[in-house]
C-alpha cells in the first residue's frame, strides 16, 4: 500500500508557473498536439518494467484522463510487488483492450520488441494509428516522428512531468497520488537524487511532485531500502562467502546453488 504527503498548494502553484515555459519548450509541439488530440490510447511500458515505465505509463494516464481521453496501461509482464508504492499501480493490465486506440504511447523503452507480446500487438496494429515514443535512454534512435528522447533527463517521468506542466494539467490532484507515481520513476532512476544523472532540472522537478504530495522519503525508503527477508539472507552469505585476489583489487563470492 502508499502513502501520500502534504500538498502544500501555495508553493506547488509558484513552482509550477516558474518550470511551465521551460516545460513548454522541451516538449515538442508534435508531441504535445498528438497527446492533446488522442481520446483513446493504449500506454506501454518496457516489458519486466521498472518504478520509471510504471510511473510514466500511469502518470500519463492520469494527467489525459483530466481532459476526458479514455487510456488503459497495458503491459506484458505484471508490475514486482516492490512497485506499489505507486498508487494506481492495480491499474496496470496484462491483455489489452478490446477497443482500438487512436493513438498508442511508448514509454522509457526505443522500439515495441522491447515490450514483449503487447510490442507485438503495437506492431500489428493499423500503420494510420499514430505512434508516440517518449524515453530518456540515449542509446534511442528511434525514426518514429512523434518522438520525444530526451537523453538530459534523469528519467521518463521527469519528461512527463514537463508534458503536464505543458499540457496545462494539475500534479497534485488526488491528494498527492499522481505526484507520488511520477516521483516514483525519478526516485528509482537517481536512487534518490544521488546518481550523476541528477540535473538542476531534476531537482526542480522532485520540488515540484514534493509540493504536489509526493512523500519522496516513504517512496525511497520502500524501493530502496525495504527487502524480503529471503533477499536479506541471500544478501548475508554472498557478503560470508567474499575473498579477495590481486592484492584485493578483485572480490569475488562462492556460493552452492544447490
Amino acid at each position: 500500500m502508499s502513502e501520500q504527503g502534504t500538498v502544500h498548494a501555495a508553493e506547488y502553484l509558484q513552482r509550477a508557473d516558474a518550470l511551465r515555459p521551460a516545460a513548454r519548450a522541451a516538449v515538442p509541439a508534435n508531441v504535445l498536439e498528438a497527446l492533446r488530440s488522442a481520446k483513446r490510447l493504449w500506454i506501454v511500458p518496457h516489458e519486466r518494467p521498472d518504478a520509471d515505465a510504471l510511473g510514466a505509463a500511469l502518470g500519463l494516464k492520469a494527467i489525459l484522463g483530466q481532459f476526458g481521453a479514455e487510456v488503459a496501461v497495458v503491459s506484458s509482464d505484471a508490475p514486482p510487488a516492490v512497485y506499489d508504492v505507486i498508487p494506481t499501480i492495480a491499474e496496470v493490465a496484462l491483455e489489452a483492450p478490446t477497443w482500438q486506440p487512436d493513438a498508442i504511447v511508448l514509454v522509457d523503452c526505443a522500439d515495441p520488441k522491447r515490450a514483449g507480446r503487447i510490442g507485438e500487438l503495437i506492431i500489428a496494429l493499423p500503420a494510420s494509428t499514430p505512434r508516440i515514443l517518449i524515453d530518456h535512454h540515449v542509446s534511442n534512435e528511434t525514426t518514429w516522428p512523434l518522438a520525444w528522447v530526451d537523453a538530459r533527463a534523469a528519467a521518463t517521468c521527469e519528461m512527463v512531468s514537463l508534458i503536464a506542466l505543458a499540457l496545462g494539467a494539475d500534479l497534485s490532484v488526488d491528494e498527492g497520488r499522481l505526484a507520488t507515481t511520477l516521483a516514483a520513476g525519478v526516485i528509482m532512476d537517481t536512487a534518490t537524487f544521488q546518481h550523476g544523472n541528477t540535473t538542476p532540472r531534476t531537482l526542480e522537478v522532485g520540488g515540484l511532485l514534493l509540493a504536489a504530495g509526493a512523500p519522496i522519503s516513504e517512496i525511497s525508503r520502500k524501493i530502496y531500502r525495504s527487502k524480503p527477508l529471503a533477499q536479506v539472507q541471500l544478501h548475508a552469505r554472498v557478503l560470508a562467502s567474499l575473498n579477495t585476489t590481486d592484492d584485493g583489487r578483485t572480490v569475488f563470492a562462492t556460493m552452492m546453488l544447490a
